[in-house]
């Protein structure tokens, strides 16, 4: 179900904070914790990115026409911001180093955590 996915997205979003965190903190021996950390990030990368997009048609139930614009508008939104954050994320690490380009990726999987959450309460179906 639609709520399932959102429940499982909420659970995927906090492995990625998991798993960003513990690269961010970890100490430059620590190979066991940076393999912790990229395997919590690769299982949760893998779900977010494939099986979430189930949920834009959902949300248009039988809307055909809408459902594909939404799909590609979405299509071209994560493009924009995979190059906007990819390119943040090299000027963050060419000024400030490897630490604050984990905060970043911290930072954004927070708002994708707090976005699943607000989806999960309604929002903005419940909106009027």
């Amino acid at each position: 179900t639609t709520r399932g996915l959102l429940l499982a997205s909420c659970v995927a979003w906090s492995g990625m904070i998991l798993g960003y965190s513990l690269l961010w903190v970890r100490a430059r021996d620590s190979h066991y914790l940076a393999l912790v950390g990229v395997g919590l990030f690769g299982v949760a990368y893998s779900f977010l990115s494939t099986a979430l997009w189930i949920l834009i048609p959902n949300t248009f139930c039988s809307g055909g026409d809408c459902s594909t614009a939404a799909v590609s508008l979405t299509y071209v939104a994560m493009s924009f911001g995979m190059f906007v954050s990819n390119v943040s994320a090299g000027a963050l690490h060419d000024a400030l180093g490897y630490g604050a380009t984990c905060a970043w990726f911290v930072l954004l999987s927070c708002c994708g955590m707090a976005l699943s959450v607000a989806l999960m309460q309604g929002f903005p179906l419940a909106a009027p």
